[in-house]
């Protein structure tokens, strides 16, 4: 699937805000409504969007504390651990990364006690090497999407950027 500006402005703006309305989309990016509707259910098809959702404020609902535990995992455990990380909700991201640490994960919890528990619950039993478990003291760059349009190439230079998305 190739993404031309147009639908390169259309991601930057649902990245931004997911409930940005399609008479919204086609003012912002000069087409109608039907052509944008179409993109977007293109895009929606074909995976480029693999959803909306809401950025919660997780501090506000008793969460606030954040941690990421780091561990060396073996790379043949890596679906188990995978597996048994997804069925624990306080897990927010896991990650398999190159590096001595192999395995980050990114938890949240009412507070120190229950990050402790969760550790020694679930985290734990998975017999991990080198646990270590880092607590968020300050969160400088709140997880975003990437900025689309500031990542486009200058529009004087090319007369229509377009990018390669494989499935």
């Amino acid at each position: 699937m190739y993404l031309d500006s147009t639908n390169l402005q259309i991601l930057h703006r649902l990245a931004r805000n997911g409930r940005t309305s399609i008479a919204e989309l086609a003012q912002t990016v000069g087409r109608s409504e039907s052509a944008v509707r179409e993109r977007v259910a293109h895009l929606e098809a074909h995976g480029v969007i693999a959803g909306y959702g809401a950025r919660l404020d997780l501090a506000r609902i008793g969460l606030g504390m954040r941690a990421t535990v780091r561990a060396r995992i073996d790379p043949r455990r890596v679906e188990e651990v995978s597996r048994r990380l997804r069925a624990v909700p306080e897990v927010l991201e896991a990650r398999f990364v190159t590096g001595r640490l192999s395995l980050w994960v990114d938890v949240c919890a009412p507070d120190m006690a229950a990050l402790e528990s969760i550790v020694a619950r679930h985290i734990a039993p998975l017999d991990l090497e080198g646990l270590e478990v880092q607590v968020t003291l300050q969160t400088l760059v709140e997880s975003r999407p990437p900025d689309i349009q500031a990542l486009l190439p200058d529009k004087r230079a090319a007369p229509s950027p377009v990018v390669q998305v494989t499935q």
